[in-house]
């Protein structure tokens, strides 16, 4: 046996058997609840509809708290943390609504605006010569999730972001559900160059195990062991024998929770490198969002007249969802199409507008980001006035019509009739900023209804 891998069996045979009493010890005084079925239920009765009031409504919005080198003090990323605006105005913490989140389906929902929303003000922060990057939490149930995986990796594509910069933190839980497909979305997103975290480290039994199986660059020890930390031996020799199995691994090591700066010192002379709790920096509502403009995209077409377009009834986590559903909708058109199920009039674009398309797609998903960022309760676009727009107008507004009554007649998907609605108020709402000299009737007759 080489050095370095008894290294790691002894370190964790001492983490197995002494992990328990540690984090019990660590817990003591920690108020207990015992959930039962019924009272989860209750608690899912009560914010499953606050969750979604609060995506329609726009009313989720971010903040960020600092994660500091232990050695020098220095910024190095914020971790970015969802939070829900109550109708008081009061903001609600994750961990109140994010179980009920995840039970009733809409974590996934809640991950996607949250990275959208973190990337539009990621890339504003670097605009302005900021280096620190953002951690970023992922449920099991997003990481597990194909098309959530497919949306992150566009959004980061498509965000002008370097993807170093954005650390994607998981639970042990989250990551166990489904190991291969875990370890397969993980693998996707590093390979774009993003970096993973393993949260809460420590607080699970098997949590030293799946390290051998995910690929994780960092391991974030649990706030549990940093409880009265300079004055608990036990607690420092935990954390001792996790950063030298983090150093073995060539990972590194985050201590949650900091509260003093004799833990700091401690932490310190343990080698533990970054360190997060309410001492450094408590989480606060956009310090990370400067008041730049968005660069607009490399392929925008030059305009000197732009259209402002107000959606007073559309909240910017509405139209997001929207651009995912039009992220999809020429797939799923043409597949109807190739299957006899819709005639090709009603599903072949032109050529010519597929470029202007991917451009509106692009800017109405980044206004959209910047407002949720922003905690704006509705969203003006501002989309270049072209002769192209127009002529998209005209060909697609009598299509989205069809399409809008076939899903009332269960021609095409009934979900989509609420997504199609949305559609055809944005182009209405478009055609209603038109100039007048600019009318419809010049469009080319072979791309008219």
């Amino acid at each position: 046996m080489g050095a370095d891998a008894w290294v790691v069996t002894a370190t964790s045979v001492l983490l197995s058997v002494g992990f328990l009493g540690a984090f019990l010890r660590a817990s003591k005084g920690a108020a207990r609840l015992t959930l039962t079925e019924q009272s989860i239920a209750d608690a899912d009765a009560s914010w499953a509809p606050r969750i979604r009031k609060a995506i329609r409504r726009g009313s989720i919005t971010l903040a960020f708290q600092p994660i500091v080198s232990v050695r020098t003090g220095a910024v190095a990323h914020y971790e970015v943390l969802a939070r829900m605006v109550a109708d008081d105005g009061t903001l609600i913490d994750a961990a109140e609504f994010i179980p009920t989140a995840e039970r009733c389906g809409l974590v996934s929902r809640l991950d996607r605006l949250v990275v959208d929303a973190a990337l539009v003000c990621l890339a504003r922060a670097h605009a302005t010569g900021a280096r620190a990057g953002y951690s970023i939490n992922l449920s099991g149930l997003s990481l597990c999730d194909t098309s959530t995986i497919e949306h992150i990796t566009k959004a980061i594509a498509t965000s002008g972001v370097d993807p170093s910069a954005l650390t994607f933190e998981i639970t042990e839980t989250a990551a166990i559900a489904n190991l291969s497909q875990a370890r397969r979305s993980m693998q996707t997103l590093r390979d774009m160059g993003c970096r993973f975290a393993l949260d809460d480290f420590g607080k699970g039994l098997s949590s030293f195990t799946y390290l051998r199986y995910l690929p994780v660059d960092a391991l974030k020890i649990d706030g549990a062991f940093l409880r009265n930390f300079h004055t608990d031996p036990v607690n420092q020799a935990m954390v001792r024998a996790m950063t030298d199995l983090a150093r073995t691994l060539g990972l590194e090591t985050i201590a949650e929770c900091v509260e003093d700066p004799a833990s700091m010192k401690t932490l310190r002379a343990l080698g533990v490198g970054y360190a997060q709790g309410n001492y450094l920096g408590r989480p606060s509502i956009g310090t990370r969002r400067p008041n730049v403009s968005l660069a607009e995209p490399a392929h925008a077409p030059r305009t000197t007249q732009t259209l402002e377009v107000h959606l007073p009834e559309r909240t910017p986590c509405e139209l997001i969802e929207f651009v995912a559903f039009l992220d999809d909708l020429d797939r799923q058109l043409r597949g109807m199409r190739d299957a006899g199920q819709l005639p090709a009039s009603q599903v072949t674009r032109p050529d010519e507008f597929d470029h202007l398309v991917a451009d509106l797609v692009g800017r109405v998903r980044a206004q959209a980001s910047e407002a949720l960022a922003a905690g704006d309760r509705f969203v003006r676009l501002r989309l270049p006035l072209t002769r192209r727009l127009v002529e998209l107008v005209a060909w697609t507004e009598p299509r989205i019509q069809t399409l809008v009554g076939l899903s009332e007649t269960g021609a095409v998907p009934a979900e989509w009739e609420r997504s199609l609605t949305m559609m055809a108020e944005v182009f209405e709402a478009v055609r209603a900023q038109l100039p007048r000299p600019v009318a419809l009737s010049h469009v080319p007759t072979r791309w008219a209804g």
